[in-house]
C-alpha cells in the first residue's frame, strides 16, 4: 500500500501502452504466456475437476481455434459445455466453425432404412466420428435380414400374370 492506500494491477502487452503518470509510479513485472503444453494440462485438470466430459478430438479442435489464449480457451470450453454438456470434436466444431460443421454429408441409401438416433457419445445424428456411414449401412443390412422375405416370382409367372393368365 502507498500513502493513499490504493494499488492497481494493469495488464498490457507493452509498458509503452500505460499512461505516463501510471508508468512512472508502476512496478513493471515481465510476464510471458504459458506454453501450450501447460495450457492443455490446466484445461484438462479443470475438465476433470468440474466433471466436463471431453475427447481428444474436441481438445485438438479447441486449441486449433483458440491458439494460445487461456482466457479464450476457458470461455469457449464453458460455452460448449453449457450448450452440449460434452466437449467432443463435433460440439466444438458446431460452436467455433459452424460453416464447416453444416457442410452436407452423404449418407448411403441403405443407411436410411432405420430411423437415425442420436449418437450416445457426441449427441449428433449419425454419421459422426463414432458412427460411420459404413456402420449405418451394416445396421440397415441387419435390419433387412430381420424383416420377412418377400416371395420372388420367376419371370414366367410375371409374364403370365401380365398377359391375364393365372
Amino acid at each position: 500500500m502507498d500513502e493513499d492506500g490504493v494499488r492497481f494491477v494493469c495488464s498490457c502487452r507493452s509498458p509503452k501502452d500505460l499512461v505516463d503518470g501510471i508508468r512512472q509510479r508502476a512496478y513493471i513485472l515481465q510476464m510471458k504466456r504459458l506454453p501450450q503444453k501447460d495450457m492443455l494440462a490446466l484445461t484438462l485438470k479443470m475438465c476433470v475437476r468440474e466433471d466436463v466430459g471431453f475427447e481428444k478430438g474436441g481438445f485438438e479442435e479447441l486449441f486449433k481455434y483458440t491458439g494460445v489464449d487461456m482466457g479464450k480457451i476457458l470461455r469457449t470450453t464453458q460455452r460448449i459445455f453449457t450448450k452440449y454438456a460434452y466437449l467432443s470434436y463435433e460440439n466444438v466444431l458446431k460452436e467455433v466453425n459452424p460453416e464447416e460443421f453444416n457442410k452436407p454429408t452423404e449418407v448411403d441409401a441403405v443407411a436410411a432404412i432405420l430411423p437415425l438416433n442420436r449418437c450416445p457419445k457426441c449427441t449428433l445424428i449419425p454419421p459422426c466420428r463414432h458412427i460411420t456411414p459404413f456402420d449405418l449401412a451394416q445396421q440397415g443390412r441387419r435390419r433387412r435380414r430381420e424383416l420377412p422375405k418377400r416371395e420372388v416370382r420367376s419371370d414366367e409367372e410375371r409374364s403370365d400374370k401380365k398377359a391375364g393368365g393365372k
